[in-house]
């Protein structure tokens, strides 16, 4: 409390909101008091935020997380822009916000929707080159969602211009924080030798793990190995056909 009340002196907007809620001034619902009538005075969308968060209805949750956008939180648009049943060209709008602002997930989110948007949103057009900046920007900016998926789309070939050791490196940024689809991609990438030095044993065993852990992609990497076959793995057509299925 100490420190809040220090960064507080200092006018950080976040601070100011974290105190209220943490000294239980907002636990009363009575948002006319003057501690907290000042920030709201003020367009504190952080404690529009976690006004927002406090309701017991979603149009209450709603019309506050609103309110935070309109005052510009990135938080709150992409939150909004992730509501069920919104029409997805409106959410788009919301998304593409947040991601305008820096909200690292929604430019994670919105990259992938300009890579496979059609897919959601009938007559939308993907956008690959767009797809590939935002995805790069989410990696750069420490998501490593957007890492993970950034170094599959080079690795099958949707996206060109990376290194093996690129993609590789992509990958393990990810695996680090325990995605399985990267630690698949590591496993791939150490069964080949692509971009690291080649562990058969040990790559096999990541991506029989990333499968274990649902996985998806993995399926289609095991498959390709055991039907074309490469140092230390023998073609197995039946294998194949097993990880295919």
């Amino acid at each position: 409390m100490a420190d809040l009340m220090e960064a507080c002196r200092f006018g950080n907007p976040k601070a100011r909101a974290i105190y209220l809620m943490q000294s239980g001034r907002l636990s009363s619902g009575d948002y006319t008091l003057p501690e907290i009538a000042s920030e709201l005075s003020k367009n504190n969308f952080y404690l529009e935020e976690i006004i927002a968060n406090f309701q017991t209805t979603d149009e209450a949750a709603y019309k506050w997380m609103r309110r935070a956008s309109d005052h510009g939180s990135p938080t709150a648009a992409c939150i909004l822009s992730q509501i069920p049943d919104r029409d997805a060209l409106d959410a788009l709008g919301d998304l593409k916000l947040a991601a305008e602002r820096h909200n690292v997930l929604a430019i994670y989110t919105y990259g992938l929707f300009c890579y496979q948007g059609d897919t959601v949103c009938e007559g939308y057009q993907n956008n690959p080159q767009e797809a590939k900046r935002y995805l790069q920007l989410a990696a750069m900016l420490g998501s490593p969602e957007a890492a993970a998926s950034l170094a599959e789309f080079y690795a099958i070939g949707n996206f060109e211009g990376a290194s093996h050791a690129r993609i590789y490196r992509l990958f393990e940024f990810a695996a680090r924080y325990g995605l399985p689809n990267a630690i698949a991609g590591v496993g791939y990438c150490k069964v080949l030798g692509a971009g690291c030095e080649r562990d058969v044993e040990s790559g096999l065993k990541m991506m029989m793990y990333a499968r274990d852990k649902g996985d998806l992609w993995v399926n289609r990497a095991l498959a390709s190995l055991y039907f074309n076959g490469c140092p230390g793995v023998k073609p197995d057509l039946r294998k194949a056909l097993d990880y295919l299925s």
